[in-house]
């Protein structure tokens, strides 16, 4: 049997009243053979203080009722001789700190990162070269693509240029 402890206080550190309710979730057998009911089980909160209880381990279910309102849990008891509740009960809530926070969400930021980077290599053709070009926008490739320099520009040819002045000697 095990039995839940721990106090109670609200966000300004001030005791609370009230009950943890504690059933089981669907008809099951005890740690020693018998079989638990769905029947609640009702443990008062007095002054922040849980009152004594034993309890069967296995699959249940816990509301914690006070001043603040109420919240449910469906949690696994061990079969330990105590636990705190919110041992119990801190892998269904979530609370994530400030710095938490930032770093999850630059692991989101970066993981959104990598899948646009993947996304667009998986778009791209590699030339021979080790260039790329992108398939959505084809462009003709030049006659030079098998070489990272475009080919040297030939030299204009000059037959086609107008003969310079004649030369003359004349002076004035």
């Amino acid at each position: 049997m095990t039995r839940i402890t721990g106090t109670v206080v609200d966000i300004a550190d001030r005791t609370a009243d009230g009950i943890l309710t504690v059933s089981a979730p669907a008809l099951r057998h005890s740690s020693d053979g018998k079989v638990i009911d769905r029947i609640r089980v009702d443990i008062d909160i007095s002054a922040g203080v849980i009152a004594a209880n034993t309890l069967d381990p296995g699959p249940a279910k816990l509301v914690l009722e006070t001043g603040g309102g109420w919240q449910e849990f469906d949690v696994n008891i061990p079969d330990v001789p105590e636990i705190d509740l919110y041992e119990l009960v801190s892998d269904y809530v979530r609370y994530t700190p400030p710095v938490v926070g930032a770093a999850q969400k630059a692991l989101a930021d970066a993981l959104a990162a990598a899948k646009r980077a993947e996304a667009a290599a998986a778009s791209a053709n590699l030339l021979p070269d080790g260039g790329t070009t992108v398939r959505s926008s084809p462009s003709p490739v030049p006659a030079w693509h098998g070489s990272i320099h475009p080919p040297a520009a030939e030299a204009p040819a000059t037959d086609h240029l107008p003969s310079p002045p004649p030369h003359t000697d004349r002076q004035r």
